[in-house]
């Protein structure tokens, strides 16, 4: 555009450009937005004009019309508000104002928590695998952690532990002895944390009973008391086998048995 100013027989012009500033996102969309269960959500973008044409889809579909949300734009702020979010409103955002767009992917959670339903103690016998799988409630992958008797897993034990979708599943190949006791695990994550405790015990041949003594001895009866084995699994002894050797003889022959039940 050209200006042109007269005074008298003195004339003056100008060359005035107008330039439009591009149109752009100032303010995007995070890349992920996590919020949790029942709380307000609100998503938003700003740009640096009015925005004269906005529109929200999620998950490819326009969000007009859905229930406890809704959509705004107020000078250069596009808004998206969800009242209280639900597992449901969890997925892909995307708005488009003014050609323009921006997304985001809401995860909707809340703190984990195991199932009340799940078994609290495990028997294995020696040398078999202790597998445990755990289920829990979460929309989201948790962290997780283990104790052995409150104790971190020894490093040079060889174990498997991870989430499977919405379990905790746990793995120590050929257990032993030594690896019966009380396993704690923990789920956790920005909104609280739940702990379960299952007692694991391996069972193995129980080991032999204790302070041995005669008590009669006659030319045909002989009397013997003993002490239970001091173990965790002497109350499953069914039995005790008693045998005799000879003097001048190298093995032992079964004489007696006691059945406890």
């Amino acid at each position: 555009m050209i200006v042109e100013m007269r005074i008298g027989e003195t004339v003056a012009t100008s060359r005035v450009i107008i330039e439009e500033n591009p149109a752009t996102i100032v303010k995007q969309l995070a890349k992920e937005f996590i919020c949790e269960k029942g709380e307000p959500v609100t998503l938003e973008i700003e740009m640096n004009h009015e925005v004269r044409e906005m529109m929200w889809f999620k998950n490819g579909e326009p969000v007009f019309g859905r229930k406890a949300c809704s959509v705004e734009s107020s000078g250069t702020v596009c808004k998206l508000q969800i009242n209280a979010a639900d597992y449901g409103d969890s997925g892909n955002y995307v708005v488009v104002a003014d050609g323009f767009q921006s997304s985001t992917q809401l995860l909707v959670s809340e703190a984990p928590r195991f199932r009340e339903d799940v078994q609290t103690t495990a028997d294995v016998k020696k040398n078999n695998d202790i597998m445990l799988s755990i289920p829990f409630d979460c929309s989201t992958k948790p962290f997780l952690k283990c104790l052995k008797n409150g104790s971190p897993l020894e490093k040079n034990v060889k174990y498997q532990l991870e989430t499977r979708g919405n379990e905790v599943y746990f793995c120590k190949r050929k257990g032993s002895k030594s690896d019966s006791g009380l396993y704690s695990f923990t789920i956790w994550n920005q909104f609280g944390e739940d702990t379960k405790v299952v007692n694991v015990t391996v069972k193995d041949v129980p080991e032999p009973p204790s302070s041995l003594t005669l008590t009669k001895l006659d030319s045909g009866t002989v009397s013997i008391n003993w002490e239970s084995p001091c173990c965790d699994d002497a109350e499953d002894v069914i039995g005790y086998v008693i045998e005799k050797r000879e003097g001048v003889r190298r093995t032992f022959h079964e004489v007696a048995k006691r059945k406890l039940y």
